[in-house]
């Protein structure tokens, strides 16, 4: 019977003593009639081995598959000596306990999808195993006590990283299937040959001959396909050769004459394909076979850019340390440093680097590896944070424009980096300490001339907004259609008016700093600059306003208000001031006055502070 998931517990008996045993039977698992005792997807940490206490001895099947556990220390090995099978698939085991050999009545032992590294060398003591099933593991080798389970039928290894088979395997005479695929060696043990009852075998090998044939070889083609491997082997043998490699392998079984830089018609080649699925036996045997190693495929891709591509980094350290070109064969992507950043894989920059790939190489865009990383900068800021830091040590170009003149501060604007951002605030401190050129974050870029603020603002970004008006990024910067970040920020209210409100902040903060005054009827357009606030237009109408307001000078603001017509917020802002006079506004219209509800940006608090409104 299987477990109540939701009142399992260790301390279970001791929390409900008053349960009869019955019903902690029907709580906590039940030993069944035919010795089974089902635990999986219980949710399990440790086994709970107090709640069978006089049971053990009858567990003959025990299925803990799909659980937490970490180890099995806790199962009482002396105990359960009439277990036969012992399923533990799909747990987070590290390690087997060393007395498992113990267990001699063990018939099956499924410990797939594991982090098992290793198995223990008592295994050579389940002389009556049939079944040992290890697949997905972390194992780099087998033990040598293996050959001693003589009545061993099934052995699954595959998806390890085990670099040598033992010619002892072929000891193993009874084996009728044997699954290897995914692994890291690159020739088979000779003595395969003596494996007769063969009836089953996986091998990735299979697929890269020519045509290709299937992994998996079962049925009556596939015992044929067997027995032509065994009769190779056995060849091989009488011909002195001490192991089959893979390319002989493939010549085998390939039909013509074999060509290991042979190319398909996306003229990728056999290094090409298995770098792509991550095969590292096939990708080192073919290394080992003088394969062009930085050959590249219709899209001018390298294997290892490929392999990159795929993530498949146990294939990518194999071919870097084989010395494949690592600014080459990046084709549209850049360079497989471009592909590094993009992943967000520091230690893989960091080894690039190292082999002198350029960090400021740029792709089919125009980006830089730097481009990259403060594009994706979200997808775990700790890491593109070293990223970043490794690029700039390299000597990567803060402000470098791709083709389209965007900087990487521009791409991380645009795509709501705020981490990105923080980063290069606190990056420019560093940079300028050192006489470096900083991250300009008022770089305008683009057709159009927009700054990261213009960016950030058109899409909505408020956070990263703040984090550039905190930082003193220009306000008043125009692009090429005349509109400032605020401007290009209509789209967001709530954006809009904190812009509204940062600019008056300036305004006021500049007006205040100066001693001349400024008549804004005598204000022209030719008197407007791109990049300077200070002989900005709106700037020194601001300025003008305030000062006449301070002035209490009606008669003036009432001037201004005939001669401002191109800008309806400043004029309501003058209509808004003259009604906070006193003014008569009986002939500045219905329009003007409708105004002041839907557009003006300052109050008047009293005759000798002017305040930003607090209604917006």
């Amino acid at each position: 019977m299987a477990l109540d998931q939701t009142r399992i517990n260790d301390k279970a008996p001791e929390m409900y003593p008053e349960l009869r045993k019955r019903e902690r039977k029907i709580l906590f698992g039940e030993v069944s009639v035919n010795g089974e005792l089902i635990l999986k997807e219980a949710g399990l940490s440790s086994i709970p081995h107090h709640l069978f206490n006089d049971q053990w001895e009858q567990i003959i099947h025990l299925d803990a598959r799909e659980n937490l556990l970490t180890n099995i220390d806790a199962l009482p090995i002396p105990r359960i000596r009439n277990l036969q099978t012992l399923d533990l698939r799909n747990n987070h085991l590290e390690c087997v306990v060393e007395n498992l050999g113990d267990i001699r009545s063990l018939v099956t032992l499924r410990l797939d999808n594991n982090c098992i590294s290793a198995l223990p060398p008592s295994i050579k003591k389940l002389t009556d195993l049939e079944t040992l099933s290890v697949s997905s593991n972390n194992l780099a080798f087998l033990p040598s006590g293996i050959t001693e389970l003589k009545n061993l039928k099934t052995l699954i290894i595959s998806e390890n990283k085990i670099k040598y088979l033992p010619p002892t395997l072929g000891e193993l005479r009874n084996l009728r299937i044997l699954y290897i695929h995914k692994n890291h060696f690159s020739a088979l043990p000779l003595t395969f040959s003596m494996l007769d009852n063969i009836k089953e075998l996986s091998l990735e090998w299979f697929r890269y001959t020519n045509p290709p044939l299937p992994k998996l070889l079962k049925g009556h083609i596939g015992e044929a396909m067997i027995m032509s491997l065994k009769t190779l082997c056995s060849n091989l043998y009488q011909a002195k050769n001490e192991e089959c490699t893979l390319v002989s392998f493939l010549q085998h079984f390939s039909e013509g004459e074999f060509n290991i830089n042979l190319v398909d018609t996306k003229k990728k080649s056999l290094l090409h394909l298995a770098a792509s699925e991550g095969d590292y036996g096939v990708v080192h045997g073919l290394i080992k076979s003088n394969i062009d190693i930085d050959l590249l495929d219709k899209d001018s891709l390298s294997a290892m850019a490929l392999a990159i591509k795929a993530e498949q980094m146990e294939c990518v350290k194999i071919l870097l340390e084989s010395g494949a070109d690592v600014n080459e064969g990046g084709g549209a992507l850049g360079s497989s440093l471009h592909l590094a950043a993009f992943l967000v894989q520091p230690w893989l920059v960091r080894e690039l680097l190292k082999r002198r790939a350029d960090v400021n190489l740029k792709d089919c865009e125009g980006n830089t590896p730097l481009h990259i990383i403060l594009g994706v900068f979200n997808k775990n800021k700790l890491a593109s944070q070293m990223i970043a830091d490794i690029l700039i040590e390299a000597g990567a170009q803060v402000n470098a424009l791709n083709k389209e003149s965007w900087a990487p501060i521009h791409l991380a604007a645009r795509r709501g980096q705020n981490h990105s951002i923080k980063w290069a605030l606190r990056q420019n401190k560093i940079l300028k300490k050192a006489g470096r050129e900083t991250i300009d974050f008022n770089l305008q870029g683009g057709s159009h001339f927009w700054t990261p603020m213009h960016l950030a603002g058109h899409a909505g970004h408020f956070e990263i907004v703040e984090l550039l008006v905190n930082s003193g990024a220009q306000l008043f910067i125009r692009n090429s259609d005349g509109r400032t970040p605020r401007q290009s920020s209509k789209g967001d209210l709530a954006l809009f008016k904190y812009l509204v409100r940062a600019e008056k902040e300036v305004l006021k903060k500049q007006a205040l700093s100066k001693n001349e005054s400024y008549d804004v009827s005598e204000l022209s357009e030719k008197e407007e600059t791109m990049t300077d606030p200070i002989g900005d237009t709106k700037w020194k109408t601001y300025a003008g306003i305030y000062l006449l307001a301070q002035k209490g000078s009606v008669k003036e603001i009432r001037k201004a208000l005939q001669k401002v017509n191109d800008d309806e917020v400043v004029k309501a802002d003058l209509v808004y001031l003259l009604s906070k006079f006193g003014q008569d506004m009986r002939d500045i219209g219905d329009k003007a006055k409708g105004l002041v509800a839907k557009e003006s940006q300052f109050a008047l608090g009293n005759k000798d502070e002017f305040i930003l409104n607090p209604r917006l």
